[in-house]
């Protein structure tokens, strides 16, 4: 697990086009609860944070210990700031629960609580999406595409769902907007032009840029 990041900053975080924050290579990561100790044994479930967190500190401390990159954390688990520089959700839509969205105050919460307990700085990444529509995963030749969660759909309304996520996020004023996405076609969430949707997400997009820039 260690040679991967490491390989990841040295191979290309120096690249002009790779994401920055105040001067910093920004790194994302995901379902962190599945970090492998060196014999390849991993936590036995999500719940397991302190065993994760233990073996994430290892890795940062020894492929980037001055911080020299962002490391941000997916999930809502403050206690993972302990080794990362932030937090954020991907998904903020869930077949169960169509206003997982409106969650986004409670998650900031977490961020500045531990920026207030401890006196260390993180980023909160708020995450926006345009819709979702994985129903061509359930055919058979799509099969091993998604295999954990039975597809759902969720109508655009014509970009109303987009604003909502956007209207959502940006009172928590957040230090970075996650798209959800670009071109995640199999998911449904793309903002890519297309033949369905046009260029009516990118300029959508644009004019939500402008207002989260002009808060």
């Amino acid at each position: 697990m260690i040679d991967t990041p490491r390989y990841l900053i040295a191979r290309h975080a120096a690249h002009p086009r790779f994401l920055r924050v105040a001067g910093r290579p920004i790194i994302l990561f995901s379902d962190l609860y599945r970090v492998p100790d060196p014999a390849g044994n991993r936590p036995a479930s999500d719940k397991d944070v302190a065993t994760a967190v233990a073996r994430w500190r290892e890795i940062r401390q020894a492929v980037d210990p001055n911080h020299t990159t962002w490391w941000i954390a997916e999930g809502l688990q403050p206690d993972y700031l302990a080794v990362f520089d932030g937090l954020y959700v991907y998904k903020i839509d869930h077949a169960c629960c169509p206003t997982a969205y409106r969650g986004a105050p409670r998650w900031v919460g977490r961020v500045r609580d531990w920026e207030r307990r401890t006196g260390q700085p993180k980023l909160w990444i708020g995450t926006v999406m345009p819709g979702w529509d994985d129903l061509n995963s359930a055919q058979p030749h799509c099969a091993d595409l998604r295999v954990s969660r039975a597809p759902f759909a969720r109508d655009r309304e014509n970009g109303a769902s987009y604003a909502r996520t956007w209207e959502a996020v940006l009172p928590t004023q957040p230090d970075l907007i996650l798209i959800h996405s670009f071109n995640e076609w199999v998911e449904g969430s793309y903002i890519e032009p297309s033949v369905r949707y046009g260029d009516l997400y990118l300029q959508l997009t644009a004019q939500w840029i402008s207002r989260y820039k002009g808060r």
